[in-house]
């Protein structure tokens, strides 16, 4: 059965209300662990205020209903959702000192607040803490969980030395983002099938599911960078183009440039305060067009793999999350 996007009515707030329950364990166990064991005062209120900044838990809904779409949630999947998130706010944290982001989830960011060191070490905190709860799994679920840590890793690091690469191509790219951003989202729906029970070929189809919708989601929100209005994303936008990262709207436009025009658009890049100028050219050039064309197939492809597995609630929730994904540029 081929799905798509249309089918799927109602935002992810209809979509997780299915699991709002078990979303809201997993969020209290969250900041449960954000909690000084013999720290100062002020510790406790970095702890405090990095927990009060709650998201929209897309990954760990996505773990939740993918063990739901398998079989039956259990403790474990709590534990696993906040693992997730850890694993994710942790990057964040780290992400926001090395673009300077002074805006993340509608507050001003903990290297705003506290300075650069304080947020690196809540990060790494949050890491340990992470790993601390995976002890609590099968062997299998911590070592997916693991693997795809080292890969977002992996993905942030190749980012950072491809700075000023003008000529970095498409398929470098999307291998880059798969790494940094869609590996967690293939994770949690892999970790969720498994702590369900699902049998092999259901994990495989659900973590192929969340590999390709964590694709697009990494292409419009590199889309929202460059477009986006900061008071509706709650974050400092921008940061990609003023630290010189090559996304695939600049690919896009670089690639069907003569030299002069290239040359061009590459002084315009590394530039400041060129943020309007340079979405207007990529605009004009189709690129932006071309790189929400990308993410939709890519939810397209997400949809395909997800119309394989067996209808249920869970299942047309999950193709709800997807299905939100090529909005979020308009």
């Amino acid at each position: 059965m081929t799905l798509t996007s249309h089918q799927h009515a109602g935002g992810p707030d209809v979509a997780v209300s299915l699991i709002a329950a078990e979303l809201g364990r997993v969020r209290d166990l969250l900041v449960s662990q954000l909690t000084s064991r013999g720290g100062t005062e002020e510790v406790e209120r970095l702890l405090k205020y990095v927990g009060q900044r709650g998201g929209k838990m897309l990954r760990p809904a996505l773990l939740l209903l993918s063990g739901l779409a398998a079989g039956a949630l259990t403790d474990k999947h709590i534990r696993a959702g906040a693992i997730i998130e850890m694993i994710h706010t942790a990057t964040l944290l780290h992400d926001d000192v090395i673009d300077g982001g002074q805006i993340r989830r509608g507050m001003p960011t903990v290297n705003r607040m506290w300075g650069n060191e304080p947020a690196v070490l809540v990060g790494d905190y949050l890491l340990s803490h992470a790993f601390c709860l995976c002890t609590g799994l099968d062997r299998e679920p911590a070592r997916i969980i693991a693997e795809a840590t080292t890969q977002v890793c992996e993905g942030e690091l190749t980012q950072i030395t491809q700075k000023h690469n003008w000529d970095l191509t498409e398929p470098q790219y999307i291998e880059i983002i798969t790494d940094k951003s869609a590996s967690l989202f293939a994770a949690a729906c892999r970790v969720g099938a498994h702590l369900a029970n699902g049998c092999p070929s259901l994990c495989d189809q659900l973590a192929a599911f969340g590999l390709s919708m964590g694709v697009a989601f990494q292409i419009t929100d590199d889309l929202l960078d460059l477009t986006g209005d900061e008071s509706r994303a709650g974050k400092t936008l921008g940061a990609d183009i003023d630290n010189d990262k090559p996304t695939l709207a600049l690919i896009h436009l670089l690639g069907h440039c003569d030299q002069a025009r290239r040359a061009a658009i590459q002084a315009l890049v590394e530039a400041d305060d060129r943020r309007e100028e340079l979405s207007a050219a990529l605009s004009a050039a189709g690129s932006l067009d071309y790189a929400r064309d990308k993410a939709r197939r890519c939810i397209d492809r997400s949809l395909d793999i997800l119309g394989c597995v067996r209808p249920s609630p869970a299942r047309d929730a999950l193709g709800a999350l997807a299905g939100h994904i090529v909005e979020r540029t308009r």
